[in-house]
């Protein structure tokens, strides 16, 4: 299993708002890169294709209230992989997330996948603070 980890982002929303907003994937397409295309969701599951690479699919498969949402791939998906957002207060107006992906990926992709995946959960993190 292959990790990639965003760098802690600080959000100057409550810790409660941020974890609503992304528990719900109707809301959480809006933080997807530019090469995602295809955004289809409902509040728990979503498909999307990446530019040049493939399509996928997700759902959230846990919500523990505010800190955590992690959501899977699945259905005809070419990598196995589990995306988590951790979400932490620092004080009652802002709170801290960060973005992670466990990846079951062989080493020949692991090469050709590294820096996709890492540029995600980045992408993905940064637009956070942005969108919320």
């Amino acid at each position: 299993m292959t990790n990639y980890k965003s760098n802690l982002i600080t959000v100057q929303k409550t810790q409660s708002e941020v974890f609503n907003f992304l528990s719900d994937y109707n809301n959480f397409g809006k933080l997807m890169p530019e090469q995602v295309t295809n955004w289809q969701s409902t509040d728990t599951e979503c498909s999307f294709t990446i530019q040049g690479m493939a399509s996928l699919q997700m759902k959230i498969v846990e919500r523990r209230a505010n800190d955590l949402i992690s959501m899977e791939s699945f259905g005809k998906t070419p990598i196995k992989f589990t995306l988590f957002v951790n979400i932490e207060a620092v004080n009652d107006e802002s709170c801290t997330a960060l973005v992670s992906i466990d990846a079951d990926i062989n080493p020949m992709l692991k090469m050709m996948l590294d820096k996709p995946l890492s540029n995600l959960v980045e992408k993905l993190a940064t637009k956070i603070p942005q969108v919320v």
